[in-house]
């Protein structure tokens, strides 16, 4: 699943999503756009704890990030997914927010 969060500061939306997103997931690339929560909607509640931490971390520390965690798909089955992101900047080196 590629979804490509742009975090600025203390914000972060999903900017853009690969056609893979339903395979992965169950949802449709429209539903994941008219709802900015579903993919933390969908993590497994014993890995919602990764994905806050993670969102700390990236705006504290602008970096590559990696982290595992499991949703659970439309469907009911469990899966596992892994998130990298990294910073993206402008000419200038100024801090743009997250490609993942």
């Amino acid at each position: 699943m590629m979804v490509n969060y742009l975090a600025a500061r203390h914000y972060a939306r999903a900017d853009w999503t690969a056609a893979g997103l339903y395979q992965s997931t169950g949802y449709t690339v429209d539903e994941f756009i008219n709802n900015p929560d579903l993919l933390i909607d969908i993590i497994v509640p014993e890995d919602k704890d990764i994905w806050a931490e993670l969102h700390r971390d990236v705006v504290a520390i602008p970096q590559r990030h990696n982290i595992q965690f499991r949703i659970r798909r439309r469907d009911g089955q469990i899966r596992w997914l892994e998130h990298v992101c990294q910073p993206v900047t402008d000419e200038h080196g100024q801090f743009l927010g997250y490609r993942a």
